[in-house]
């Protein structure tokens, strides 16, 4: 029973000292000027995949991401601004190749009264934000997507900060119940004395 309780204990420090958290990833957006269909990106070994759309009277469609050094925006049908803006009403979403801790997406070319929606996997999480960096928390994601929250709303997303994957603890097994006889048997040696004074009393 002991050295089963030294085999949890032991392998319960293995996971707490081998567990530790993922290193941060920061996805820098900024290069060269230049307009694509989609921008792809390498961190840690995790790749990021950048598209943009816009939406028209027939719903959302797809656009150019647009990059220079400030980061990325997007650009599509009689938009001549570079920047993710919201009079034509503009997003743009980041897929990853696995699941992600989202840690931080920071945004250049800012007005004082700039504002951003958020959505992860799809998801609102926040409208009208103007935090810059706007931090997650630690959420865990497949995808993110920015769109400016209003009509005079334009900005650039600079960068992208995750923590890869999501470490899983391996199981602590719990050490099995171990029949102790002697104890099993002195229970029944007082149930016999019991007995046995019980009859004494009678007679």
């Amino acid at each position: 029973m002991i050295c089963a309780f030294c085999r949890a204990t032991a392998l319960a420090l293995a996971v707490v000292v081998g567990g530790s958290a993922a290193s941060a990833s920061t996805y820098t957006l900024g290069g060269a000027n230049g307009q694509s269909s989609m921008y792809s990106y390498v961190a840690d070994g995790v790749q990021m995949r950048v598209t943009g759309e816009r939406k028209s009277f027939f719903g959302w469609g797809s656009a150019n991401v647009t990059r220079n050094v400030g980061g990325l925006g997007v650009k599509g049908g009689w938009d001549t601004d570079s920047d993710l803006d919201g009079f034509f009403k503009e997003r743009i979403t980041f897929s990853f190749g696995t699941p992600v801790k989202l840690d931080n997406v920071l945004f250049s070319d800012v007005d004082s009264d700039d504002q951003w929606d958020i959505f992860v996997d799809g998801a609102l999480f926040a409208n009208n934000s103007s935090m810059n960096a706007f931090l997650f928390g630690g959420i865990m994601a497949d995808t993110l997507t920015v769109r400016a929250s209003d009509w005079d709303d334009s900005f650039r997303v600079k960068s992208v900060t995750t923590r890869a994957g999501v470490i899983v603890p391996a199981a602590v097994p719990v050490p099995a119940a171990v029949p102790v006889p002697a104890a099993g048997l002195l229970l029944l040696s007082a149930l016999v004395g019991f007995g046995a004074l019980r009859r004494r009393k009678r007679a």
